[in-house]
């Protein structure tokens, strides 16, 4: 009790806090970042029952997580949303929405975003309503890419029953796959040192898509097709192939790079 009451001065009233964190705002371009998050940190542990406490955690998170450094934002976003301050705790569902978003919980991300909107005025609404949106249209897509997947992962486990390429006499390599790997090793090499982004689907899609034509190939060749047959046989190589593309694309986060190139 003597220990509370030793530290009830070194508090800060809600004035005080304020006052404090306006000034941080004011200079914060003309300050170190480092000193700006101490500063930060040193607010919220001095006025902790205060809506500008509360603020402070939020744009901590914030810095946090621009720093890409989840674990703590997450742990100060937390802290504000745990705090008695309406808009603090709107602001640290929107921050706890993001990096949900940024883990793959979607579901969580619209929960949040809705509990943050809920009550929010003017901007604050609108990008609110647009983050819901977005974490709608992820988990859409998200669920697209496991089906494309599964897809591709059929495809090629039918052609490769289909070739019995574990019987012999063993078919002849396929010219078209033999064709097709100097030229996906032309496209990867060519993206090397460039956007980390392309390289990853580049190389993820050459290896599945080689393996797709292997597969067709040795199938092909194994047991001949009618005229229907290898239009079948080809139709199903060229969507598994594009289910591929969609598939790699998404799972390198270049879907929205590639809708806005295309748009008109």
């Amino acid at each position: 009790m003597l220990a509370v009451l030793l530290m009830l001065p070194l508090l800060l009233d809600e004035t005080a806090a304020a006052a404090r964190l306006s000034e941080l705002r004011a200079g914060f371009a003309g300050r170190p970042k480092s000193d700006s998050m101490a500063a930060l940190v040193q607010l919220a542990d001095d006025a902790p029952d205060t809506a500008a406490g509360a603020r402070a955690l939020d744009w901590l998170g914030d810095l946090y997580r621009g720093d890409h450094d989840r674990a703590r934002a997450q742990a100060v976003y937390e802290r504000a949303y745990r705090t008695r301050d309406v808009e603090a705790r709107r602001l640290a569902a929107r921050g706890l929405g993001d990096l949900a978003v940024e883990a793959g919980g979607y579901r969580r991300a619209q929960t949040l975003y809705g509990e943050a909107r809920s009550g929010a005025t003017g901007v604050l609404f609108v990008e609110l309503g647009e983050k819901i949106n977005l974490a709608r249209t992820l988990e859409r897509r998200r669920a697209a890419e496991w089906g494309a997947w599964a897809l591709v992962l059929a495809s090629l486990a039918y052609f490769l029953a289909r070739s019995r390429f574990w019987r012999k006499p063993w078919p002849e390599l396929p010219t078209e796959a033999l064709y097709v790997v100097p030229v996906y090793i032309l496209l990867v090499g060519g993206c090397i040192g460039r956007d980390p982004a392309v390289l990853h689907a580049l190389w993820l899609c050459a290896l599945w898509s080689i393996a797709l034509i292997f597969a067709a190939g040795l199938a092909a060749r194994r047991v001949l097709p009618g005229r229907a047959g290898r239009a079948a046989h080809a139709t199903l190589l060229a969507v598994a192939n594009g289910a591929l593309f969609y598939a790699v694309c998404n799972r390198a986060g270049l879907l929205e790079s590639l809708f806005m190139t295309v748009a008109p």
